[in-house]
């Protein structure tokens, strides 16, 4: 009798093995979802200057060329508004201040 209790209360103990066995299947699925995607690639086949028949082929992201564009706007802004900036004039001789 006290044979059968503790084989039941050893039983009890350890827990269901049924509840026990999707929890692994849960846990290898989660880490597939989280992984981030793989960014694009692109590839794109250039010219290289001096010779005639050479040509490399250049890979970038599209987040590498969305910035590189960024920048090179940004530069071209920053250059098309320094065309504006004009100096300011030199005083007169035999007068004080910016002349006029």
């Amino acid at each position: 009798m006290i044979s059968i209790f503790a084989a039941l209360l050893f039983q009890v103990s350890q827990g269901d093995p049924a509840q026990a066995a999707p929890q692994p299947d849960a846990e290898a699925a989660a880490p597939a979802a989280e992984q981030p995607a793989k960014p694009k690639v692109v590839c794109k086949r250039q010219m290289i200057t001096g010779t005639r028949a050479k040509q490399a082929t250049i890979c970038h992201t599209e987040a590498y060329d969305k910035q590189s564009e960024r920048q090179r706007d940004n530069f071209q802004r920053m250059l098309d508004g320094s065309a504006n900036i004009t100096p300011p004039t030199p005083p007169r001789i035999g007068t004080r201040g910016g002349g006029g």
